[in-house]
This record gives structure tokens, C-alpha cells and sequence, in this order.
């Protein structure tokens, strides 16, 4: 077996750590507006890149900025979902993949931080989930997956995208209600979860 999971609204309340990494910036007195104007490089967050922006262009005092966040990225356990344990464990490192989409190093360290690093056997970090979990698949000679496979995800695009990829795969949509988006099932998704309760 081997489960594919999304990391952000999945593993991981994106919605409440972007409120409180918000707080540090408004805290320095920058607005929303420009908080949220500065965030997106290429359709990914970028810190680095928002941080040198804001004191290039605002004359944010960056290392200033650059501590306070420093402190507060320092330990992102508290925002792992209550159930991810337990869950990851049952299923086991053997067979645990994470399929994450944003600015690579930015995922990579939000993973690291919230110390899920050690419960996966690999992380893949892009938009092509499909390409991602490919290559970490076994195809037999007609190209079908030779294992119960599945792939967990908040997005519907992304279960749909891959599921027309890999047709044999089983797509569960997880709609926690902390989450960020509301996504209703459709024909892609061969379950739908409230949470990570269930068992594989």
C-alpha cells in the first residue's frame, strides 16, 4: 500500500498559522493590504522574497521583522492536526508519501518544523501531484499500479487532475471543517472524509 497526502488543511491548519504569521507582520505595523499584496511570487508564497520587498520598497526594518519570525517559525508542532498522529502511525512511514504544492522551501520547512518529516518515506513539492506521485509508484506492464494506492487532498482539482492521470488510484477528499476550502465531491473523488479518524 501507499497513500499520497496532501500537507496543507490536511496534515496541517494552514488557516490558523497564516492568521498568526500575520499578526507578526501587523504587529510591525504593516496593513493587511500590504501584507497580502507583498505575498505571492510566481503564485507561491515567498517570505524571503516578501521580507526584501517590504524593505526595499516600504523601508521595513527587515531583520527586525526577520527575528520576530525567526522565533515563532521555530516550532510549528501546535498546528498539526490532533488525528495526524495517530493516523500516520497506523498507516506507517513505508507507505506514507507527502504531495505538497507551494514555494518548495517554504513547504520543506513548514514540514520540518511541524515535525512531520520522519513519518514519510518522501515529500514531493509541485504542481503536477499526478507527475509526483508517479515516480514513486511501482506500474506493472500494462502501466496499472501494482498496490492499493491513495491520495488524500482538500482540492478537488488536484484529486480530479490526478485521478484522470491514475485512473486505479483511490481519491479521498478530506474536508475538515477548519479548512480553508469548501470543495464539494464530485465523480473524481471516491470518498470524502471529515477527517483522519478513518482507516485506510
Amino acid at each position: 500500500m501507499k497513500a499520497f497526502i496532501d500537507f496543507d488543511d490536511v496534515l496541517f491548519n494552514t488557516k490558523e498559522f497564516k492568521k498568526d504569521l500575520m499578526a507578526i507582520f501587523y504587529s510591525q505595523g504593516i496593513s493587511r493590504q500590504l501584507v497580502y499584496d507583498t505575498m505571492y511570487w510566481d503564485e507561491k508564497y515567498n517570505l524571503n522574497k516578501q521580507l526584501k520587498f517590504l524593505e526595499k520598497e516600504y523601508k521595513i526594518d527587515r531583520q527586525k521583522l526577520k527575528t520576530k519570525l525567526d522565533i515563532f517559525l521555530q516550532d510549528l508542532s501546535k498546528y498539526v492536526f490532533p488525528d495526524v498522529h495517530d493516523f500516520l502511525k497506523t498507516v506507517g512511514r513505508e507507505n506514507l508519501f507527502i504531495i505538497s504544492y507551494g514555494h518548495s522551501d517554504w513547504q520543506r520547512l513548514k514540514i520540518s518544523r511541524a515535525g512531520l518529516n520522519n513519518f514519510f518515506q518522501d515529500i514531493f513539492i509541485g504542481k503536477d501531484k499526478a507527475r509526483g506521485i508517479l515516480q514513486f509508484l511501482n506500474l506493472d506492464d500494462k502501466n496499472k499500479i501494482s498496490e492499493k494506492t491513495y491520495f488524500i487532498d482538500d482540492r478537488v482539482e488536484y484529486i480530479e487532475k490526478v485521478k484522470k492521470q491514475i485512473p486505479t488510484i483511490t481519491t479521498i477528499l478530506l474536508k475538515r471543517k477548519e479548512g480553508r476550502y469548501n470543495d464539494q465531491k464530485n465523480k473524481w473523488c471516491d470518498q470524502e472524509w471529515e477527517n483522519l479518524k478513518n482507516k485506510l
